[in-house]
């Protein structure tokens, strides 16, 4: 499996993803003055994906110049997730972000990003449904799953992630 993280210089440094802010352009001048080692894209609303996925592609867009890349989603559904991860995998990213700890009002209250954190249940069925769309279109892409685990103790031992 092709995992670009081992071949990273160390320490790392990223870019990281940040809503209205890591966009294309943003993204392109980053790389011509000073090139991380990983980009992020904004994050993007599975939900909204599925339902206007020609507008939240272009979110989405990235060139070249910009690998190793990787995008970020968020949502509270586990077949929306799985529906944009079929798509996102189509676009050729390094990597793969399930945001499970935004803590923007917007995104908490639909049940999504941080409104995951101790929501055991439905953060399994998401990385279980995201797993099965990412090894189902291309066991080499690079799932990862971010939280923000201040709030309280995480225990994902009760989620089978392989």
């Amino acid at each position: 499996m092709y995992n670009f993280w081992q071949k990273l210089k160390k320490p790392l440094v990223g870019l990281a993803p940040m809503d209205g802010v890591t966009d294309y352009p943003m993204r392109q001048i980053q790389v011509s003055v000073a090139k991380p080692n990983v980009l992020y894209t904004e994050f993007v609303s599975a939900e909204g994906f599925i339902r206007n996925s020609k507008a939240f592609s272009q979110k989405l867009y990235f060139q070249e110049n910009e690998r190793p890349i990787i995008a970020q989603i968020f949502g509270y559904t586990p077949e929306a997730f799985a529906e944009t991860i079929n798509q996102i995998i189509e676009m050729d990213f390094d990597g793969i972000d399930l945001n499970m700890g935004c803590p923007a009002r917007k995104v908490l209250g639909k049940g999504g990003g941080g409104a995951l954190i101790g929501n055991y249940k439905l953060a399994g069925k998401i990385i279980e449904k995201s797993l099965e769309a990412t090894k189902a279109n291309n066991p080499f892409i690079m799932a990862n799953f971010s939280c923000l685990c201040n709030f309280r103790p995480i225990n994902f031992s009760a989620v089978t992630l392989f």
